[in-house]
């Protein structure tokens, strides 16, 4: 499943909430964010996809928090070319069974 939708508006929010609020609260409404999203893509039907997100998820976002901390700490003629890292990563971080991401990132 490619991540396109919402990817902007969750970043916009990440950056907003980085001038205006404590980095532990960015954390937790942007983590929310890309989990209803993706349990979003994986349909109401898939039951498998959905416990993905929901147990891998937390791991995926702390496996790749140095990359995140390199984006919010980027410049912003960086700060594109960081947040593909790092939502590359992560969304290709919640596998099935058999090691496949459920997800693919596709920056528009």
């Amino acid at each position: 499943m490619k991540m396109k939708q919402g990817v902007q508006i969750a970043l916009t929010l990440m950056l907003g909430l980085s001038i205006s609020a404590c980095d532990q609260l960015i954390g937790l409404s942007v983590n929310k964010i890309f989990e209803l999203q993706m349990i979003e893509l994986c349909g109401e039907d898939d039951a498998a996809c959905i416990k993905a997100v929901e147990t891998q998820l937390p791991g995926c976002s702390q496996k790749y928090k140095k990359e995140n901390d390199a984006f919010m700490s980027a410049s912003a003629d960086d700060e594109n070319g960081f947040a593909e890292i790092y939502l590359t990563k992560l969304y290709g971080c919640v596998v099935d069974e058999e090691g496949n991401s459920y997800f693919e990132y596709a920056p528009e």
